[in-house]
């Protein structure tokens, strides 16, 4: 017969109490790279150094997404126990994000189910959203012959490119000019837009194109994007009073010359532009402008000789409101009147002789002016 012998064995599980096991250790490297709304998340592998511990390639992963540093309120990070939600998968693409700053981070987790630390966060960006512009501000407002400044502030999530130059031009009655760049930095473009004489007056319109994000997002063209005037026009005598070549002239004249626009003022006092001269001497007085009519008077310090030539002069440094010069001198002459004093007798005549009055000894008992041209 066949000889039985009873024998036992007794197992324990004490490995993991002698043995315990260690958890891994995060993935070193995370990348992401997004194109429009989405993204794919990248990462090398995690590590498991015990004697005994997971391969690399046997390691499982889980990852969170959040708004902030740390956080998991996009993709939540809590996770049972068990092998990692997106397997030994070492990338995951997420779809259809919102134009925002994204955090995010991965752990590794072996086959003992213990799980490593987060790796340091790391974040990356979608934007989808074109820049926009916020104003368009032109100083002066109202331009003449010369140069104006242009600044151009933008709406932008996040940052721009300020490597592409923005493109910005104006168009007044069929002429368009490009504006000149000077400085782009932060939201805002600044440029200097020459105002040429050989332009018209009028309206200028603003375009501005070829504005980029840092993400790649190039604003729509915008052909209206603001507006200034343009006032080309230069200013010019339009009457002067005596007129050029009057004669008998009152020797108490106040000189007057009106103009076709406003005029600066204190432009045209402080630099006197309004002169008189006699046979090439300066004569004394005071000069005034008139908002309202537009007309400038100057008044000598004292009474003119009578029956002589003087020569009245609007230099070209007349400058209207938005600077522009008139540019030449304007001269003309006038003669003031005969006049009689009170020791005078006989017979006075115009200078043709055509016009002759006659003064008895006496006849008069103080100075007067007596126009016989």
């Amino acid at each position: 017969g066949t000889n039985l012998t009873a024998f036992s064995t007794m197992y324990d599980n004490n490995e993991g109490i002698v043995n315990e096991n260690d958890p891994p250790q995060a993935p070193a490297i995370l990348r992401s790279d997004v194109q429009a709304d989405k993204v794919t998340l990248s990462w090398n592998t995690g590590t498991d150094y015990e004697d005994n511990g997971t391969d690399t390639l046997g390691l499982t992963y889980i990852y969170r997404m959040g708004s902030t540093y740390g956080g998991d309120d996009i993709v939540s990070g809590v996770r049972e126990p068990g092998f990692g939600k997106i397997g030994r998968n070492r990338s995951i693409t997420v779809n259809n994000l919102e134009s925002k700053l994204y955090y995010w981070s991965v752990k590794s987790i072996d086959n003992g189910f213990k799980k490593s630390d987060w790796a340091p966060d790391r974040s990356f960006i979608i934007d989808i959203i074109k820049p926009e512009i916020n104003e368009v501000t032109v100083e002066p407002e109202r331009v003449g012959i010369g140069k104006a400044t242009v600044k151009i502030t933008i709406n932008e999530n996040f940052t721009l490119n300020h490597d592409i130059s923005p493109i910005v031009k104006y168009s007044l009655n069929g002429t368009e000019i490009e504006i000149k760049p000077l400085s782009y930095d932060g939201m805002t473009w600044i440029g200097e837009a020459e105002i040429p004489a050989a332009v018209s007056s009028g309206t200028a319109v603003i375009s501005v194109e070829r504005i980029v994000d840092s993400q790649g997002n190039t604003m729509d063209i915008n052909p209206n994007a603001g507006s200034f005037i343009v006032d080309t026009e230069l200013p010019y005598l339009v009457e002067r009073e005596p007129m050029a070549g009057q004669t008998g002239v009152s020797i108490s004249v106040t000189l007057k010359a009106s103009f076709n626009e406003d005029i600066i003022k204190a432009s045209f006092i402080q630099d006197k532009i309004f002169k008189l001269f006699n046979n090439g001497t300066e004569i004394d007085g005071t000069i005034d402008y008139n908002e309202e009519a537009k007309e400038a008077s100057f008044r000598p310090s004292d009474k003119l000789d009578g029956s002589t030539f003087y020569e009245a002069r609007i230099t070209g440094k007349v400058r209207d409101i938005v600077g522009n010069a008139m540019g030449s001198d304007v001269t003309w002459t006038f003669r003031t009147d005969e006049t009689v004093n009170a020791r005078t007798e006989g017979l006075i005549a115009n200078e043709l002789g055509d016009v002759k009055i006659y003064f008895s000894p006496d006849a008069l008992t103080a100075d007067v002016e007596v126009p016989i041209s």
